[in-house]
């Protein structure tokens, strides 16, 4: 039902006005110009009748006010009046009312002109919402095209480049076939992994897994990687830290790493040729007025020499399955989510992301986030830090000599997979097929590393680690259990580490990161002895 407000100092005027409409609509009366605006900061009516000659604030008073706030200046307005000259109500048409009546009114007449104006409104709406309809519909549309074509390009190389290498007898053609295909694979994970966070974002399931990294490792690694992308395209790539910023931080180490790798890949994207790229990065200083002894607060700055963006487009940046420019998904490709994504881990580490642009001008992204130091600890390097993996081992011939390790999974591709990876380190392989399997090969045989999945039949992973821990059995209280899984959002590391687990390391499997998990957690590989720094 339409509410409506009625403004008039006459008793009587409101009563006949209550009469009148209360049998369609809910209508609420006031004396004043003052209480009317009082009325409107708690509440918004469909529609307002208002009376000009009014002690205190007249009706064009009331009706400038209402006209000349966004939060009112929509609602119609219908002027009830003894004015009746026509410069009264050219000025009240001019103010922005809707409809004016003079006094003494007709029943017949008011309840006419209100339907007419609430009808409008209706029919504003509904216009409203087909046009958002649409609109989202496009965009969803869009979306799809963009995620089809962007998905199926690096599927494509890998089923083609398979094909071929199937076919090849040349050893270096099977090789550059085999590098192609890692390469897409990557690219696929990343549009997969992009596709998984901007779904727990709507869900409101999207969480941040806070702890201790080096941030010198870490912008080493974000460098090296920037930098290998601009040499390919001869673009001038520079950066500038500050070394006023400590080593030992705690944040999110993987989600900062997703947004600094984020913002330098498109730099370098939308760079042409022969561009320069630039990152810098320096400490801001905490408000004297909010002093925070352990807070780290950095401004992470990209500039680039690019195609640049326009006002119009800014304002779009960052929305959700959004792409600024159909014409430049064509050129450059990318599916829209990647600033989305980024935007909203900054915005839950205390920061933002902000951009200046011009078309041909290149652009400037400017990312501040709040990080916490821990002075004096040390890296202690297990899962409590996030889904990010210790360094990997230095490469040794058999890194695994003489290590017994049992595979748990129950998909057979991915126990080959991982015995495949580890049949050249030297390790003595054994594999179960779910949890109660492998509790009860723990039970009879000595292993040195349980490789746990976690969703399984009969009996999971995290179940499967509880109830080695609680065996009793010698041994099986310090017997080193990492995760592997495609499970790697939310809680996931936290309820590992609470199930008696050592470590977690995520699916699709990368040799070098499984290799520096397992070394972290087996004392002897690394050099401390059992029991030592644990």
């Amino acid at each position: 039902m339409y509410s409506v407000l009625a403004v008039d100092d006459e008793k009587t005027n409101l009563d006949i006005l209550n009469y009148v409409l209360s049998p369609e609509y809910t209508v609420y009366t006031v004396k004043s110009g003052e209480a009317a605006l009082e009325l409107l900061a708690t509440g918004r009516p469909d529609l307002i009748l208002l009376d000009i000659v009014m002690p205190g604030m007249d009706g064009f008073e009331v009706l400038a006010k209402l006209k000349s706030s966004p939060g009112t200046q929509n609602i119609p307005v219908i002027i009830i009046t003894t004015l009746d000259n026509p410069e009264d109500e050219e000025k009240g048409f001019n103010l922005g009312a809707g409809d004016y009546i003079t006094k003494p009114f007709k029943p017949v007449v008011i309840r006419a002109r209100v339907n007419a104006q609430l009808k409008n409104i209706a029919l504003i709406q509904a216009e409203k919402s087909l046009a958002q309809a649409e609109y989202y519909s496009k965009t969803k549309s869009d979306f799809l095209s963009r995620m089809s074509h962007e998905m199926r390009t690096p599927l494509n190389a890998i089923m083609g480049m398979t094909a071929v290498a199937q076919m090849a007898n040349d050893h270096d053609q099977i090789m550059n076939c085999l590098e192609q295909i890692d390469g897409s694979s990557c690219r696929l994970l990343g549009l997969i992994n992009d596709l998984l966070d901007m779904a727990k974002i709507d869900a409101g399931g999207f969480e941040l897994a806070p702890g201790q990294f080096s941030f010198k490792e870490t912008i080493e690694g974000v460098i090296a990687d920037i930098s290998s992308k601009a040499e390919a395209k001869g673009q001038h790539f520079t950066v500038e830290l500050d070394p006023a910023i400590p080593d030992s931080l705690i944040a999110d180490e993987e989600r900062l790493e997703q947004v600094l790798l984020h913002l330098l890949s498109n730099a370098v994207k939308f760079t042409p040729e022969g561009g320069s790229v630039r990152f810098t990065v320096h400490r801001i200083a905490s408000q004297p007025e909010q002093p925070e002894e352990d807070a780290c607060i950095l401004c992470f700055e990209v500039k680039d020499t690019g195609i640049g963006i326009s006002e119009e487009l800014k304002t779009r940046l960052g929305s959700a399955f959004e792409q600024v420019d159909n014409g430049i998904t064509r050129m450059y490709g990318g599916m829209g989510l990647g600033l989305a994504i980024s935007k909203r881990i900054v915005q839950m580490m205390g920061g933002s992301i902000e951009v200046e642009s011009a078309p041909g001008k290149g652009a400037r992204f400017i990312c501040t986030v709040k990080l916490r130091t821990e002075h004096g600890a040390s890296r202690d390097g297990n899962a409590g830090g996030g889904n990010r993996s210790p360094p990997a081992a230095a490469p040794l011939a058999a890194p695994l000599a003489g290590c017994r390790v049992l595979v748990v999974d129950d998909v057979d591709i991915n126990r080959d997979i991982l015995c495949c990876l580890l049949e050249h380190t030297g390790a003595v392989l054994d594999e179960a097929q779910d949890g109660r399997e492998a509790l009860g090969k723990v039970l009879q045989n000595t292993y040195d590393l349980v490789l746990m999945d976690l969703h399984m039949p009969r009996m999971d992973g995290y179940d499967a680690a509880r109830r080695i821990r609680d065996s009793g059995i010698p041994g099986t209280d310090s017997l080193p259990i990492i995760a592997v899984t495609a499970d790697t959002g939310g809680d996931v590391v936290s309820r590992c580490l609470k199930a008696g687990m050592n470590a977690h390391t995520g699916k699709p499997v990368n040799y070098d990161r499984l290799i520096g998990v397992i070394t972290e957690c087996i004392p002897r590989l690394n050099g401390r002895i059992p029991g030592e720094g644990a």
